[in-house]
């Protein structure tokens, strides 16, 4: 039982959950863009590659978190001596998974991700205490540019076609919804810290509205453009109401389980999306 408790926290606390959602975009690109059958070697890649991300970001967090997220702390607290190795062996595993691959497209598309994901906390979060909801715009950004992982896995050049344009906004709006409803979890450390986030400037019932709003009217309106045309698509739209709905039912309640339901969301894409491949 230790252990399985043990793996749970690690999945739960340690970024994997999300670094499996990012797989769950890259996943859907292939399935809605391109159009073929994933590659699993870039799914693997694309998993090393935000797990590194996540893991820096809980390392440097380290030591504020033990005030606000003890829970968290305690858990990494077991191995914390061992983080700068575990990060520096993601790196070259990541490195020579991208040298096997001999993808230039591929290894400055990682590159890029990797260098402004690390450089998130250290930078660019901080832009939100002059720009209202920048570290939200940022990070929904990176997940919609995973569905460009495929074209540059195969080098193949991008057509922004509408059916890209659409699912691109599509993606970067459910991300964006995502973080505005995890940002009410830290309202209070934000106005502290001065950061402009949606909670931050309107409060926390204002915000949650705002995404009860869209989880509604966004569907709805790709709904009745006819997207429903695709059936991993539709349960992806379907999903997602689901989703948000979930996630404010618990957040209202002041319930955790709706700020994990919130950053599961596109972990649960990607297991909609293969119940969905399997069925179909």
């Amino acid at each position: 039982m230790k252990i399985i408790n043990f793996l749970w926290k690690e999945f739960i606390f340690n970024g994997h959950l999300q670094s499996l959602g990012a797989v769950g975009i890259v996943y859907f690109s292939f399935l809605s863009l391109l159009k073929t059958s994933p590659s699993v070697l870039l799914l693997i890649i694309i998993y090393i590659l935000f797990e590194t991300i996540y893991l820096f970001d809980r390392f440097r967090d380290y030591f504020k978190d033990i005030k606000t997220n003890k829970e968290r702390s305690s858990h990494l607290k077991n191995y914390l001596g061992y983080f700068p190795i575990i990060l520096a062996s993601m790196v070259i595993a990541l490195v020579l998974l991208l040298l096997y691959v001999n993808s230039v497209n591929l290894i400055f598309y990682c590159g890029f991700i990797l260098i402004f994901g690390l450089g998130y906390p250290l930078y660019f979060k901080k832009v939100t205490k002059y720009i209202f909801m920048f570290k939200n715009f940022y990070v929904a950004l990176f997940h919609a540019i995973l569905l460009l992982a495929p074209y540059a896995y195969f080098q193949i050049s991008l057509e922004v076609t509408p059916q890209f344009s659409l699912v691109f906004i599509f993606v970067y709006v459910e991300a964006l919804l995502s973080q505005i409803l995890l940002d009410t979890k830290d309202t209070s450390a934000d106005k502290k810290a001065g950061l402009k986030t949606t909670s931050a400037v309107f409060g926390n019932d204002l915000a949650i509205n705002i995404v009860l709003v869209l989880s509604i009217a966004i569907p709805l309106v790709y709904l009745l453009m006819g997207i429903y045309s695709r059936q991993f698509l539709l349960s992806l739209l379907a999903g997602s109401i689901f989703i948000n709905f979930g996630s404010i039912y618990y957040i209202k309640a002041k319930r955790l389980k709706g700020y994990l339901i919130a950053a599961s969301k596109f972990f649960i894409w990607l297991l909609i999306l293969l119940g969905v491949n399997i069925i179909v």
